[in-house]
């Protein structure tokens, strides 16, 4: 029978063997090549028909390896514009160009580069846009101090809801006054109201989207006066009798003491009689006048303003009305035969461009007209004798 023969196994020997399988199994990780690509297009956002400039580098374990780099260019919709191949330098540097359509659409593209012979790869983006237009206006353009001013205007092509910038001019400069949104239409508005006199100068601004580059409007200005005043005007009454004393009552708006009112009175005729007045502490003023010709009257207040309110006007229209009364005399009230009577009378008051009918009836029998009188300028008529 054979003895068994035991093999003792140095320490050492099972320390290199396992140091052996160690280094073998992690081998492949440390000299196999870790590849990187970097790439940029040369700006962000371009025009339909403009050429998109791609260049970037392949580089492995920090340093620039020669490669070939497969590109595919996608619309914002998904669909292939473009796609190829290049190849790198041999410090791994690379470069190729892309021409965009006058059709394709507007919006963010994606450029997908991947390095052939592996799974490397990356993606960068660019946009294709369309140039757009912002405009402005202030309504309205001349104010008072106190007056609300709206700032509105649209942007061309529609870009749905954006942020729009308005700016105010000052002595340091343009600043910014408002930031609103546009609505659905691409219509925007805002109000602004002035606390002093001046020209005051307005534009706005959008920075653009995916679709549309930014816009800049043209400048607006609005010059803004004095404060607004008003006056009121009652009158009493407002149809009144030839020779009535009409009363004409009034205030300013702001109430200021001592300011002189000014009233113009236009007749019917067009004759005007001009009158001043001073306002009392409130700022009411009242006046009087004797209406000594009947048809429709005028009456018109005014003031000049001062260093802080602008002048205002304010006017109003009375009526005056006549009981007329007819007077008619003959020459004679019995006569022979033949003989001549002359018929003298009166209009009162004197309607200009009136024609009067003077008719007759013999023995209180059928009557017939026996002549038209035109009025003088006093209101008198004269028959001719026949």
């Amino acid at each position: 029978m054979l003895a068994k023969k035991s093999m003792k196994i140095s320490p050492i020997l099972v320390a290199y063997i396992i140091f052996t399988i160690l280094i073998a199994s992690i081998a492949p990780a440390v000299y196999a090549q870790s590849y990187n690509i970097t790439a940029d297009t040369d700006k962000r956002d371009y025009k339909r028909g403009e050429t998109i400039h791609v260049s970037g580098r392949v580089t492995s374990d920090g340093s620039g390896v020669s490669a070939t780099v497969g590109y595919e260019v996608k619309d914002p919709n998904g669909n292939r514009k473009d796609f190829g191949s290049v190849n790198t330098d041999n410090q791994g540097y690379f470069s190729f160009s892309v021409t965009s359509g006058s059709t394709w659409a507007l919006g963010e593209y994606k450029i997908t580069l991947k390095i052939s012979g592996t799974t490397v790869s990356k993606t960068i983006n660019f946009y294709l846009k369309d140039t757009s237009t912002i405009s402005l206006r202030a309504r309205p353009s001349e104010v008072a101090v106190g007056q609300s001013v709206t700032l509105e205007g649209s942007i061309s092509p529609n870009p749905g809801v954006v942020s729009v910038k308005i700016y105010i001019y000052s002595t340091s400069g343009w600043k910014l006054l408002k930031t609103v949104s546009t609505g659905s239409t691409g219509r925007y508005s805002c109000s602004w109201t002035p606390q002093q006199k001046g020209t005051f100068k307005f534009k706005a601004k959008w920075d653009g989207n995916d679709k549309y580059f930014g816009a800049e409007s043209s400048v607006v200005k609005v010059i803004v006066g004095k404060k607004a005043s008003s006056i009121s005007l009652e009158i009493m009454p407002e149809d009144a009798e030839l020779y009535s004393i009409i009363t004409v009552k009034g205030s300013l708006s702001p109430s200021l003491d001592n300011v002189e009112i000014t009233l113009e009175y236009t007749k019917p005729n067009g004759q005007i009689i001009k009158k001043t007045t001073r306002t009392d502490s409130e700022g009411k003023f009242v006046d009087t006048i004797n209406a000594t010709m009947f048809g429709e009257w005028k009456v018109a207040a005014s003031w000049a303003g001062n260093e802080d309110y602008a002048g205002c006007k304010k006017s109003r229209t009375f009526t005056v009305w006549a009981s007329p009364t007819l007077t008619l005399v003959p020459s004679a009230t019995v006569v022979l035969p033949d003989s001549t009577v002359y018929l003298v009378g009166k209009l009162t008051p004197y309607v200009p461009g009136l024609t009067v009918e003077i008719y007759y009836s013999r023995y209180g029998g059928e009557i017939h007209c026996l002549v038209q009188l035109r009025l003088t300028k006093a209101g008198y008529m004269f028959s001719n004798g026949e």
